[in-house]
Formats: structure tokens, sequence, C-alpha cells
């Protein structure tokens, strides 16, 4: 028989892959619109983080991560650095019930002076940027692939990059 903590425990860890693999699908949904070819990263590195989606035309990548409260924190230790982990030209994806946010990783590297050093439960550092501390950026329309629904194309910018 499982203790009532541990049922509940359970229903909050199904939940939390729910909203998860959800917000994974609605970051998919968004970037299939603007014309990416998205899959779910399949790198076969062992020990490298890798994105969540990208797009296989263009090479864009996505770390997608769902919060209660939309905040970037990221952990950064002197054994797994920040730059480390990311590309500078792959974006980060909040997904909260508030809206999605994307930001660039370059400008999260660039404005690390403004966000609060932490510890997690486990004594490893993270960063929290403060509200308003990052630049929100705008993914734009694959240049490579995807049918476009709207017409001739104009006015959708650069490309993914």
């Amino acid at each position: 028989m499982v203790s009532g903590t541990s049922y509940a425990k359970r229903l909050e860890w199904d939940e939390l892959l729910h909203r998860g693999s959800s917000g994974e699908r609605l970051v998919a949904m968004l970037l299939k619109l603007l014309g990416h070819d998205v899959v779910f990263n399949d790198d076969p590195r062992r020990g490298h983080r890798r994105t969540d989606l990208r797009c296989r035309h263009c090479g864009l990548g996505v770390e997608v991560k769902v919060k209660h409260r939309p905040q970037v924190a990221l952990s950064d230790s002197p054994r797994r650095p920040m730059e480390s982990e990311h590309e500078r030209e792959h974006y980060l994806a909040i997904v909260s019930g508030y809206g999605v946010w994307f930001f660039r990783f370059g400008d999260i590297f660039d404005r690390r002076a403004y966000a609060e050093r932490r510890m997690n439960r486990f004594g490893e550092p993270y960063l929290v940027f403060p509200r308003g501390s990052l630049p929100a950026a705008a993914v734009t329309r694959c240049p490579v692939g995807g049918d476009n629904p709207h017409g001739d194309g104009k006015g959708y910018g650069r490309g993914c990059a």
C-alpha cells in the first residue's frame, strides 16, 4: 500500500511530467507555424546537455523550461559552465500559465552580471535573472524549409538565426 505523502508526490510528479511534455509540444507547434521542421533532439553525444527541440533544416535549437512563475534560472557550476552547455545562437523557451517567452542564449551569457547567484538544495550554483534584465528574442521564420501559408514570405525577417 502506498502512503498518502508518496501518493501526493507521485501525483505532483505526474503533473510535472505532463506540463513539461505539454510545454514542449506547445513550443514545437509555435516553431512549426514559423516553418521549422521540428524534431525532438536525438543528439547521441553522452554527457553533453542538448536542446529539447531542433529544426532539421536550419539547425535552430530550443531548450524548453516549464515554470510556475516565468523566470529565467539556469545552472552555472565551475564543473559545467553555462557556455559549455548551450550554443549562443540557440534559444531558451520559458513556458508558464502566463505565456511563452524566448531568450537567446547569447543574450543570457552577455548579461550574466545582472543575475543573482544562488545555490540549489544540493549545493550546486545557479543563476536567477531578475525580470526585465534579459531582452525577449523573436524567433523568426525558417529560411530553409517549410511552406509559407501566408503568401510570399515578406515581413518574416532574415530567418531562424
